[in-house]
């Protein structure tokens, strides 16, 4: 639910107020109501779940209200301009929270055996077992518009405090001075000793009791602590205070105090351009939906949090559209969880699903809690795979892939790769290199670090961010593109920069592994980078990861 904030303080017809009421309505006529703030004596008003301020009910606590802060409670009796009883949306009771699937529209969704102080359960088709306890306060937010076509319309009344069979006056002509114990009247008839009455308003407003009546003069128990002038109001009051609206909403909309918003949550998100999907590979290896496009068993998916939501729904279907839901063996058509991942249900086997999320906000009416569908997305589970041992043979060894000519495979940690066969290796003491060949009569090297992996990053931006590294270590810009070697994705970098007076280019492939990178950079100078280009080129084509 939004915040609101206006300017002003006179009703329409120019009565000076400092109370307010926010109502909100489904139309501009401002006739379908299905909010109604608390009184406030701010410009501005939010919700609050767990009930309105203590408003004062005699005069005398409207003068002190003025000057601190009013704590949790009730409102007095409050009523409409038109004399109906209203009630702030903020003392509504608590919703009941969702804690298990809601059948197919128009089934009965009524939530059952819970209470609004102690949560625990709800009806509908099945149960999923999730439970939710505590106080989750009055409904005060709104349900999703199709913004912009459909919103709310929302105005603002001014509000007095009036006391029932009250005594109105004015002070007279001749008005009083502060310390005075005598205070003239427009009219003294009706008022007696033992009245208490409320003279002026705003910061000057006090009470004062009378103790004796001389015609239209009337004598206080104590002196007037601020000046009054002839015409302020004389106020007996009848009973304690109700707050009642000075004007009509439906009178304010139609004279243009209105305006139109829309509300429109944000549904969660199951994939950004790949899954959130974790789980094993058809091979046995555990891996996400960056390296896999198939699992087996059961893999956990996830999603991102919904804004406002406190449960989730995920519901499995064997076709994207239209999404049909299918029945869990509890007798429901989905599953409810309190947290952002679910193991995938072994009983819906081996295929290609359809999933998708919603949330439930508990701010939300009883029975009507659901919020926006997330978009299906795609799982593919499949089937395993069963091999026959034969016994007592041989088993025959699988050949290594075979090179291009003049390349002999060479093993680094955790991968092989062709280097020419005149190449020779090259050790360094204290450096994290351990793959290092060079050519004796060129100089002309290779050289493999092992880093930290891609993570969560789009390939985009790690090429980005490993344009960002190069370009600060070695003083130029590389040229980056991100290409497919048989090893895998990878990132492209390359640069010419000046070194010792020599001008050398230099050529890397970042290699993503999962949790690590493989770098292997190629460096040459002027003089030989037209021949060795396709050297560097046959030498990454024939990296092989380990498995």
């Amino acid at each position: 639910m939004p915040g609101f904030l206006w300017t002003g303080n006179k009703a329409i017809d120019g009565t000076s107020t400092e109370l307010y009421r926010v109502y909100i309505y489904t139309d501009k006529q401002c006739i379908n109501r299905v909010f109604t703030s608390a009184v406030i004596g701010s410009p501005a008003y939010a919700p609050r779940p767990f009930g309105p301020l203590a408003l004062p009910a005699t005069p005398g606590g409207v003068v002190g209200a003025r000057s601190q802060y009013l704590l949790d409670g009730t409102e007095p009796p409050a009523f409409t301009y038109d004399g109906e009883s209203i009630t702030t949306s903020e003392s509504a009771q608590a919703a009941t929270p969702t804690t298990s699937v809601p059948g197919a529209p128009g089934a009965d969704t009524t939530n059952a055996g819970s209470s609004p102080a102690a949560p625990s359960s709800s009806s509908g088709t099945g149960s999923s077992g999730f439970s939710s306890t505590g106080n989750t306060g009055a409904p005060i937010d709104l349900w999703d518009t199709n913004w912009p076509q459909s919103g709310y319309y929302w105005t603002v009344v001014a509000v007095g405090a009036v006391s029932p069979n009250a005594l109105y006056t004015n002070v007279g002509a001749a008005g009083a001075k502060a310390a005075d114990t005598s205070l003239p009247l427009a009219n003294g008839g009706g008022f007696n000793p033992g009245d208490t009455i409320t003279i002026g308003a705003g910061a000057t407003q006090e009470a004062g009791t009378i103790v004796g009546v001389s015609g239209d003069t009337v004598t206080l128990a104590t002196g007037l602590k601020f000046g009054h002038g002839g015409g302020e109001s004389v106020v007996r009051s009848g009973g304690a205070l109700q707050y009642q609206d000075l004007e009509l909403p439906q009178d304010v909309c139609a004279a243009g105090r209105v305006m139109r918003f829309g509300k429109e949550s944000e549904p969660s998100l199951v994939s950004s351009g790949e899954l959130f999907a974790t789980g094993l590979s058809s091979e046995g290896r555990l891996t996400s939906a960056v390296h896999t496009t198939a699992f087996y068993g059961e893999p956990l998916v996830s999603w991102t949090p919904a804004l406002g939501a406190e449960a989730y729904e995920v519901q499995w279907s064997k076709q994207q559209y239209p999404f049909t839901p299918v029945t869990l063996a509890t007798g429901s058509n989905g599953i409810i969880t309190g947290a952002t991942s679910i193991v995938f249900p072994h009983e819906l086997g081996p295929g290609t699903w359809w999933y998708r999320v919603r949330g439930f906000d508990y701010s939300l009416p009883t029975g009507a809690q659901q919020m926006s569908w997330s978009d299906p997305a795609q799982l593919v589970v499949a089937k395993p795979k069963f091999s026959i041992v034969p016994i007592k043979t041989t088993a025959k060894k699988a050949s290594a892939p075979k090179l291009a000519t003049g390349l002999t495979s060479r093993s680094g940690t955790g991968f092989t790769l062709g280097v020419p066969t005149r190449w020779a290796r090259i050790s360094l003491k204290d450096s994290v290199a351990s793959f290092l060949y060079r050519d004796p009569a060129t100089h002309t090297n290779v050289v493999e670090v092992t880093s930290s992996g891609r993570g969560a990053r789009s390939y985009t931006q790690w090429a980005a961010d490993l344009k960002l590294e190069l370009a600060a270590g070695a003083g130029a810009t590389p040229t980056t593109s991100i290409v497919t070697l048989t090893a895998g994705k990878a990132v492209r970098l390359t640069l010419t920069r000046a070194s010792n007076g020599l001008e050398i280019t230099q050529v890397q492939y970042v290699v993503d592994a999962g949790a690590s990178a493989y770098a292997f950079t190629f460096t040459t100078t002027a003089a030989h980078v037209r021949a060795d280009l396709p050297t560097f080129a046959k030498m990454i084509a024939s990296l092989r990861l380990a498995a």
